[in-house]
């Protein structure tokens, strides 16, 4: 039976890489490697306050005529644009053919919704639990 590892504190990495799968639309699994900045509990809560009040709207003055609501589209390209950017805060490198960059992300997020969500909540439990899936 094998020993658990005895754990060290103040060595925190600077990275951490992990193989991510979901389902794709053909029914098949996909994977990724990613390469993830390490990131604590806290510091992945200060990351998260940064992206909520960079995605906070000003308030409209009072004067202003009312805007009408966003259309779906409008909605889902928002959503894509601000997945995009936070995948660009926590990953450092991945395995795919094509260079990590702000083009290569969006890209993930508009061809492979599930993908990118699947990264997205594993690194979110990874900083919040300190563990990869179940």
């Amino acid at each position: 039976m094998a020993t658990a590892r005895k754990i060290v504190l103040g060595k925190a990495p600077t990275s951490v890489k992990r193989v991510i799968t979901a389902p794709m639309l053909d029914g098949k699994e996909g994977a990724i490697e990613c390469e993830f900045k390490y990131r604590n509990k806290v510091q992945f809560g200060e990351l998260i306050d940064r992206m909520f009040a960079a995605a906070t709207p000003e308030a409209e003055p009072e004067a202003a005529a009312p805007t009408p609501p966003p259309t779906y589209g409008q909605i889902l390209v928002a959503g894509v644009e601000k997945n995009a950017a936070y995948l660009g805060e926590i990953l450092l490198g991945w395995n795919l053919d094509v260079e990590l960059s702000p083009e290569a992300l969006h890209e993930l997020c508009v061809e492979h919704p599930a993908m990118a969500q699947a990264v997205m909540d594993a690194y979110r439990t990874a900083c919040t639990e300190g563990r990869w899936g179940n």
